[in-house]
């Protein structure tokens, strides 16, 4: 997950950080998009469908294909990059 500003920290199994070794990086970002609203029960709109689109190109969002990684070897306290993720799309899934 990340923040307002598109970035993330990295946690492994509930703690932060990640043991030492190299990793792939995916990203995934999906919006809720074309809302259909309807009514409720005591008279209020609600969202009673939405379409799903996928935002970032498929490639960065797969282990096999990313060409993104990174690697924790244990002297540094603090870890960061910047990955190029293509061009924003809106694809459907």
């Amino acid at each position: 997950m990340t923040n307002a500003e598109g970035k993330a920290v990295i946690s492994t199994y509930g703690f932060a950080g990640a043991p030492i070794g190299k990793y792939k990086v995916i990203v995934r970002k999906n919006v809720d998009d074309d809302l259909v609203y309807g009514t409720n029960s005591t008279g209020g709109k609600e969202v009673v469908a939405f379409k799903i689109y996928r935002t970032v190109e498929p490639q960065f969002s797969d282990v096999k294909t990313t060409p993104h990684e990174i690697e924790i070897t244990g002297k540094e306290k603090k870890v960061e990059a910047t990955f190029d993720v293509g061009k924003a799309i809106k694809v459907q899934f």
